[in-house]
């Protein structure tokens, strides 16, 4: 199996799985609150962290990147903030701390760029 082929596969089984386990916790066990957003804290904490070394092995490059780094970010975004409800925060609260955690992510990933690019025209200037 090619190297892209694996990494979609990989992609695949792990939506799959999240998909399974929330199909289960929703419908098929008898619904209590506290161990649905326990349960999606560590399953979608669990996915973030798989999907973020899926990404980080990953060949793509350009926007497929970003968007798998957006798709691991975002699950475990999504495991923090139920980890919050089940803590008992409010839910416009857990947003709010998910939100903030979001646009710091973000800073820091525009800072970087900047200080890349920086870095890759001074030696490339120094080069010349």
């Amino acid at each position: 199996m090619s190297g892209r082929l694996r990494e979609l596969v990989s992609w695949i089984l792990l939506l799959v799985a999240v998909s399974a386990v929330e199909l289960v916790i929703r419908f098929v066990l008898p619904f209590r609150l506290g161990r649905v957003l326990a349960v999606e804290a560590l399953l979608f904490l669990a996915a973030g962290v798989v999907g973020m070394v899926l990404a980080a092995r990953s060949t793509q490059v350009g926007w497929r990147s970003v968007l798998q780094w957006i798709l691991g970010v975002g699950l475990t975004l999504a495991g923090i903030r139920a980890a919050l409800w089940a803590l008992g925060l409010t839910v416009s609260g857990a947003n709010l701390v998910i939100a903030l955690g979001g646009l710091v992510i973000l800073a820091g990933w525009w800072v970087r760029r900047r200080m890349l690019r920086r870095a890759g025209v001074a030696s490339g200037s120094a080069a010349a």
